[in-house]
């Protein structure tokens, strides 16, 4: 069943993508020492909620594959992107503008990606909910 499988998806989906990010956050600094790039490594922790909401959101758009509900699965990509995109160029410019550092607008230019998928997610459980999935 569509709604059984929906449900388990979302509750593993969300404990693994918790348990990456977290991971990711953790690593991020020795991460960026690794590969020559200590400035990198805020941006990195900036990014790992987004492991999060991006395995919500997955869970939610397989439903919607699966029952075949594709124009609302198109939409929430689009709006995902775009509140991707305008956040981030906001972040970024601002974080950059305020503290004078690019590391600093790197990260911000990363928020997007979270914001987003949050977008999306909304979206999407709007759209679940008003057609009584």
């Amino acid at each position: 069943d569509a709604l059984r499988a929906l449900k388990l998806a979302r509750r593993y989906l969300t404990i693994i993508g918790v348990v990456i990010a977290g991971i990711f956050a953790i690593i991020a600094f020795p991460l960026a020492r690794i590969i020559e790039r200590e400035e990198s490594g805020l941006t990195l922790v900036f990014l790992a909620p987004a492991i999060v909401f991006a395995a919500i959101l997955a869970a939610y758009r397989g439903y919607m594959q699966g029952i075949e509900e594709m124009e609302s699965l198109a939409i929430s990509q689009v709006l995902e992107q775009l509140v991707n995109v305008v956040i981030s160029l906001v972040f970024a410019g601002a974080l950059i503008y305020i503290t004078g550092s690019e590391k600093w607008g790197s990260a911000g230019g990363t928020v997007g990606t979270s914001i987003g998928a949050i977008v999306a997610i909304t979206y999407i459980i709007y759209i679940y909910k008003k057609k009584n999935y």
